[in-house]
């Protein structure tokens, strides 16, 4: 049974200010997104609303919060390991606050919107960051989400040969491998692989500690 037809409900600014008052008191100042607790999910539609009614906003001080808002939580989820650096897209969600460790599935949906979203600021600001972010998010979809026929697959598995994020992980060892040993020692230093590891498999205990990019 389909829904009854609904007259459309008219927001007011009084509505719009205290949506984006609400936003503005669970953003998080030092690591972007919004929201507490453990694990940090991107939220993109929050990020549309603010960058619609950012410039209506009269107030400077309300403006520079939502605008530093926008733009300190889309250059930390760009930056961190919830956006693979290496084969493009973002996974599903990170595990902790600071987006470093992403829990690893990746969703169609996730991906979609978080391009727009990506892209609807490069439109407003012409960050270049905000551009390439864009370009590997959609090369990963129609790379990996793209069936032959035309149609998209709606998620990527976390887990490769039962281990979780095994094709998402690194030690510098490997990276050296890979890269050689200068160039490996300078991307070690710039993904912070010289540092302590960031991810260790909680159902395989056994297995050494690893790097998330």
């Amino acid at each position: 049974q389909l829904a009854a037809d609904t007259e459309p409900v008219r927001i007011d600014e009084t509505q719009l200010a205290e949506a984006v008052q609400t936003l503005l008191r669970i953003y998080d100042a030092d690591n972007g997104g919004f929201g507490g607790g453990t694990t940090k999910f991107p939220q993109p539609v929050y990020l549309d609303f603010l960058m619609t009614v950012a410039p209506g906003i009269d107030d400077p001080a309300a403006r520079n919060a939502v605008d530093n808002a926008i733009r300190r939580t889309l250059d930390k989820m760009a930056t961190g390991g919830i956006n693979d650096h290496l084969a493009g897209g973002f996974h599903r969600y990170s595990v902790d606050p600071r987006w470093e460790v992403p829990h690893f599935e990746k969703m169609l949906y996730d991906n979609a919107q978080l391009a727009t979203t990506y892209a609807t600021r490069y439109m407003q600001t012409g960050d270049p960051l905000d551009a390439r972010v864009v370009r590997n998010t959609l090369d990963y979809v129609l790379r990996e989400m793209t069936d032959s026929r035309g149609g998209f697959y709606s998620a990527q598995d976390a887990e490769a040969q039962h281990r979780e994020g095994l094709t998402f992980l690194w030690t510098p060892e490997e990276v050296r491998t890979v890269l050689g040993d200068d160039d490996g020692a300078f991307a070690c230093r710039v993904y912070s692989l010289d540092k302590p590891a960031n991810f260790r498999d909680p159902h395989h205990p056994e297995d050494p500690p690893s790097h998330v990019l």
